[in-house]
């Protein structure tokens, strides 16, 4: 298994047993579901996305940051449409 792939199984087991803001649980499912990103933490304020060139490249990392209702209001197709466009940014 990819360390990616490990990451986010770890990721995914930790959301499950500590649980979500109920505000964001759909969009962390949504977002959980899509194969080249996930959720590390779940706040109904703020919605940072990191993105790395590899795990643990922290000093490379491109950070957005939006409100929370930003992401609700669209649909999946919507986020997986802005995800894509944030690699096209790297």
């Amino acid at each position: 298994m990819r360390v990616f792939e490990e990451e986010k199984k770890r990721a995914l087991e930790r959301l499950q047993r500590g649980g979500a803001d109920e505000e964001v649980e759909e969009l962390l499912q949504q977002i959980n579901s899509l194969d080249e990103f996930f959720t590390t933490s779940s706040c109904s304020g703020r919605i940072a996305l990191i993105c790395l060139p590899e795990i643990g490249a922290k000093r490379e990392a491109m950070v957005i940051v939006s409100k929370a209702n930003f992401m609700l209001e669209r649909g999946k197709g919507k986020l997986k449409r802005f995800c894509y466009r944030l690699r096209e940014l790297e």
